[in-house]
């Protein structure tokens, strides 16, 4: 669920699970649920790197470069 830029459906996981879709949907919500409240806890500082996100509007050259936050 966490390894693809767009996650997983609920199909997707119920069949890779073998539960129902709406079951799957649960656990994946229960989850999301879950990862959020743990990473609100750890505001990002330090190096961070992104792909795919250019924070002020598309950029020409294609690099990702370091954002540092205080």
């Amino acid at each position: 669920m966490t390894q693809t830029k767009g996650g997983i459906s609920s199909l997707e996981l119920a069949r890779r699970l073998g539960v129902t879709q709406n079951i799957a949907w649960e656990i994946s919500h229960k989850f999301m649920h879950v990862m959020h409240g743990h990473e609100a806890k750890k505001p990002l500082k330090g190096r961070i790197e992104m792909d795919d996100a250019y924070p002020g509007g598309k950029r020409k050259g294609g690099r990702c470069r370091p954002i540092y936050v205080a």
